[in-house]
């Protein structure tokens, strides 16, 4: 969503910078200049506004991670599984904080399935539940 507002921004910047150097009326060129400014300040706050929010859905997450991964190990999936309306994405992104701050760690678990095939999939978990 930033990248669009980005876009945007830069194309509406371009047109009334183009558009004031063509116009030869000054009140024509006061009046872009202005316009310009007011969109660029509406579409800052929308991206800084969407900005906030994510961080703030994000520090949710990392919370409700480590209120249930301090009971118990779980997999991504039962993660996910557990949380409330929380998108793959936010959950990838506050695991990957939480093990970059060495908040949580992983290991690998061998996964056995109905026809004893293996697999490894990864565990979550607090320093206390190892």
């Amino acid at each position: 969503m930033e990248k669009y507002f980005a876009i945007i921004s830069l194309i509406i910047s371009i047109s009334s910078f183009a558009t004031m150097l063509i116009s030869e009326n000054k009140k024509k060129k006061i009046i872009l200049a202005l316009a310009a400014s007011f969109a660029l300040t509406i579409i800052s706050v929308v991206t800084y506004v969407d900005a906030d929010r994510h961080a703030c859905n994000i520090k949710r997450v990392t919370g409700d991670i480590i209120y249930i991964l301090d009971s118990k190990n779980m997999t991504f999936d039962q993660l996910y599984s557990e949380l409330y309306f929380t998108s793959q994405s936010d959950l990838n992104e506050a695991l990957g904080n939480l093990i970059a701050e060495r908040t949580i760690w992983f290991r690998y678990l061998e996964v056995y399935d109905e026809k004893g095939q293996k697999y490894f999939v990864k565990g979550f978990y607090c320093r206390a539940h190892r």
